[in-house]
């Protein structure tokens, strides 16, 4: 097992900071006096550790990745950290502090508790055949975490997340949590006794691109702004009673029975104007209030207008870009609600994020 460790080194791209407007172009051509946004919340680093589970292939005496043609999972990880500190508007600075070549696997055969070899899962690949959770497989997340002492380095503050870089087959979650106080964040609680704070383990698949490991990040900050709001529940809810976080997340689908043709942002499966999953090409219109974000938590700064696929690319990782560089990163707490103007201080530290919440009401 090879181990890095490193101390204030960053892979990432220099985040666009946006000053703020105070004339902007609306529908029609007119213009619009409109105030400034406030001012961004204070830099936090986030230490994350790195496993790299990308073992040696008996039958090839390559690497797994190489093995079976998938990406390499060192060229996965500048991308994802850059992409994230470049969205986050510079209030987020995701930082590797530790690096593994893992040499042991804790994926399992949920039945026999046999682990699962990188020989098997290239027995996998070769055969065409590629099972998932709920196919036999399962992961040891509690063993990972003692394996590697990621819990004595969690509550020394030594690391803040786990990205595991892994195959298809591996039987993770896309997120987990463990720690006093864990709640389900698209993954089930994993019990590690020893841990004093919260720890999250991300699994990014190396059979993906970037952008799915940036999805799988956005179920995550769904189920944490859900926490941190306590409802998303369109059903639930009247106009005047929607949350923050629901009508950040509402697309057309959600936001129609409140105002006819609009949206505001929209969520991880459905962009503002998508109509079914994954819709991330639709080139139907529909008016978005996605521009009064940036200046949250006043909505009213920018009117609607219409936006489409084109507003991202047409393509799902520059739509992960467009929703994580609208959600709210302002400093101070909204006064309406209670709840930080910084929504990713949530994301990468819920109880810190939450003392903040009292102490600067």
């Amino acid at each position: 097992m090879k181990v890095g460790l490193h101390t204030g080194w960053l892979i990432g791209l220099v985040p666009l900071l946006v000053a703020g407007f105070l004339v902007e172009s609306c529908r029609g051509g007119q213009e619009q006096n409109v105030s400034a946004p406030l001012p961004n919340g204070d830099t936090v680093v986030v230490k994350v550790a790195v496993v790299y589970d990308d073992p040696v292939v008996k039958e090839t005496g390559l690497r797994l990745h190489e093995s079976c043609r998938l990406y390499n999972p060192h060229d996965q990880l500048p991308m994802m950290t850059g992409y994230m500190n470049e969205a986050s508007h510079g209030v987020v600075r995701f930082e590797v502090a530790l690096e593994i070549e893992a040499d042991t696997t804790f994926s399992y055969y949920t039945e026999t508790r046999k682990p699962v070899s990188a020989d098997d899962v290239y027995g996998f690949y070769r055969n065409r055949h590629y099972p998932q959770m709920g196919d036999g497989l399962s992961y040891d997340y509690a063993g990972m975490v003692k394996h590697y002492g990621f819990d004595k380095l969690r509550n020394e503050g030594t690391i803040d997340e786990v990205w595991v870089y892994t195959h298809p087959s591996s039987g993770m979650f896309e997120t987990c949590m463990a720690g006093p106080g864990a709640f389900w964040v698209n993954g089930d609680v994993f019990d590690v006794p020893t841990l004093e704070k919260k720890l999250t383990v991300l699994y990014c698949n190396y059979e993906r691109t970037v952008d799915l490991a940036m999805h799988s990040y956005a179920h995550y900050f769904e189920n944490v702004m859900t926490k941190v709001y306590g409802r998303c529940d369109y059903d639930q809810a009247t106009e005047g009673d929607l949350n923050n976080w629901e009508r950040f997340s509402s697309n057309n689908l959600k936001y129609d029975r409140y105002e006819k043709g609009a949206a505001h942002v929209g969520n991880c499966h459905f962009p503002a104007n998508a109509v079914r999953d994954y819709d991330y090409e639709n080139t139907g219109y529909v008016m978005s209030y996605c521009d009064a974000w940036d200046f949250y938590p006043d909505l009213s700064a920018r009117p609607a207008r219409q936006v489409n696929c084109s507003e991202w690319g047409n393509t799902q990782l520059g739509y992960m870009r467009w929703f994580y560089g609208h959600v709210p990163h302002f400093a101070g707490v909204n006064p309406a609600d209670g709840h930080l103007n910084n929504w990713w201080y949530y994301l990468v530290d819920f109880d810190g994020a939450m003392a903040r919440e009292k102490e600067q009401q």
